[in-house]
């Protein structure tokens, strides 16, 4: 009843809210959220705290994703990298420090998770270009 006097006073907010939480929902109905096989791409590249910050509500908590991985039985990022690590310095030429074979594997990885972040974000935008979100 409060929003028919506003109206029949000439007021408009309450259609325009209305209007905007409408849109702001059919917004968030329409925008990609990342699924199983985002992160599961993402896993080795990118941790869940970059994942979320790089992506924002696209993405879900840091701890659902972390959820996820435990899901499919992915151990930690950190562990693997250490494994990476102690068999690249049983591959690398004798003398070779581990502060630069952990530097490579850092490089990498960076440059991993920048195309993986490039290529997730244009399936990103193609999804929402259907909806012109």
């Amino acid at each position: 009843m409060t929003w028919i006097l506003r109206i029949s006073t000439g007021s408009f907010r309450p259609y325009l809210l209305g209007y905007f939480i409408a849109k702001t929902i059919k917004h968030r109905e329409q925008m990609y959220k990342l699924t199983d096989e985002d992160y599961r791409g993402l896993w080795l590249v990118a941790s869940p705290y970059q994942i979320e910050k790089e992506f924002g509500s696209r993405s879900h908590s840091i701890r659902t994703i972390y959820r996820r991985y435990e899901k499919y039985g992915l151990s930690s990022i950190k562990e693997h990298q250490k494994r990476l690590c102690q068999q690249l310095a049983e591959k690398s030429a004798p003398g070779t420090p581990e502060s630069h074979i952990k530097e490579q594997i850092k490089l990498q990885s960076a440059q991993a998770r920048y195309k993986s972040f490039q290529q997730l974000w244009k399936k990103i935008k193609e999804h929402e270009a259907l909806f012109d979100v």
